[in-house]
């Protein structure tokens, strides 16, 4: 619009390019760009406002050629209701013009002018505009839907990653598990034989040895069981106490070492008995142990206690190690999660799948340089029978 001259006279306004223009918007902001432009050229005593509704029906003004404006109350939201609002605040003249896209309503198209100079040429031009501000709101929307699904494809990728690559593992351990089992028995067979001629003194050590061949080839069964067999025995009833003592002996060569100083504390108490297989506790702790002492490569304090709460029984791994990021403590339950530059991330995941298989739970407290300590707490079967403490 030049002057009013031509307007004046309700000659029609050409906006065909502008409206091409406004189509050929790359994003939100090069169209609200280009749409105010167009409104200082072609419209220059007049307000441009579009007013959108969310997919909750929730209402926001998402651009205004009058600087900040203003928000109107929900119950404005119709045509009379936006002339009313902007006619009582001082505007001369309105037109409120409904944004339907796709058979549903995207919001509103409000121009406004302080003087009553609104031509006939200037609906016919909302009329126009409104269809189009209507389909890019519809498109932001949609591109918003989009960027929400790519999202959740780029996580579902990441869990068929982590699928993938644990199939591939199960594969190539199971293919393995036969051999392995087979040096497990040799190895139970010359240790069952030292155990008949060594000295008195190195019997406990030789047994050791003995327990964790049992133990590894108790693990390889499981690997290979497709199904639990039709006559599978009752889980046993396991002192948690004695299991959690046996494995501080387990572990000694790896903590009592000259080069990293480590103290190890234990504090074993009553402890209810709980059901489970010894073998898979042992694994547990075994797990929870050997991170302990990988997290204090220069020595600390390994911190051992079991006991009872309420009616479960615990047992907390303790150590004064480099700690674990709050963000961290969460995904290093997962599998393949690890902070370790030598760890596989399956220790901590496979341990919490026991514990919870038992009906138990595994968690962890931890502050970065504050250690962490890790609870095993399982439910009790027997509270009348309980494991004298040491």
């Amino acid at each position: 619009m030049e002057s009013n001259t031509s307007s004046s006279q309700g000659a029609p306004l050409d906006a065909t390019p502008l409206l091409h223009e406004l189509a050929a918007a790359a994003d939100w902001q090069s169209f609200t760009d280009a749409l105010r432009r167009i409104c200082l050229r072609l419209l220059p005593a007049t307000r441009c406002d579009i007013y959108a509704l969310d997919a909750d029906d929730a209402t926001e003004l998402r651009f205004t050629t009058a600087g900040a404006g203003s928000t109107l109350p929900r119950s404005h939201y119709t045509e009379l209701g936006l002339q009313s609002w902007f006619e009582q605040h001082g505007y001369g003249f309105a037109i409120a013009l409904p944004l339907v896209a796709l058979g549903r309503q995207r919001g509103w198209l409000v121009l406004t002018q302080l003087k009553r100079k609104f031509l006939p040429a200037l609906r016919q031009f909302a009329e126009q505009l409104a269809p189009l501000v209507a389909l890019r709101l519809q498109y932001e929307e949609l591109q918003r839907e989009c960027q929400g699904w790519s999202s959740q494809a780029a996580r579902l990728e990441q869990r068929i990653g982590v699928a993938d690559a644990l199939r591939l593992r199960a594969v190539l351990a199971t293919g393995a598990a036969h051999d392995i089992g087979n040096l497990f028995t040799t190895l139970m067979g010359h240790a069952q034989l030292l155990l008949q001629d060594v000295p008195a003194h190195l019997q406990r050590d030789v047994g050791m040895v003995l327990r964790a061949a049992e133990d590894g080839r108790a693990l390889l069964r499981r690997l290979q069981a497709v199904a639990p067999p039709a006559d599978a025995s009752p889980e046993p009833i396991v002192a948690l106490a004695a299991v959690v003592e046996e494995m501080v002996q387990f572990t000694q060569p790896m903590w009592d070492r000259a080069d990293r100083p480590i103290a190890v504390q234990i504090a074993l108490h009553d402890t209810p008995l709980v059901r489970g297989l010894a073998v898979d506790l042992r694994e547990v702790l075994l797990n929870l142990i050997i991170n302990a002492i990988a997290a204090m490569p220069k020595g600390g304090t390994l911190t051992i206690s079991c006991d009872s709460i309420g009616d479960r029984a615990r047992v907390i791994v303790a150590d004064t190690g480099h700690g674990i990021a709050y963000e961290q403590q969460d995904d290093i339950f997962l599998p393949l999660a690890t902070t370790r530059n030598q760890g596989t991330g399956l220790g901590l995941s496979v341990s919490r799948a026991i514990a919870e298989g038992y009906g138990g739970s595994l968690t962890v407290s931890s502050a970065p340089g504050q250690g962490a300590a890790f609870t095993l707490i399982l439910p009790a079967i027997q509270r009348d029978r309980a494991v004298p403490g040491r």
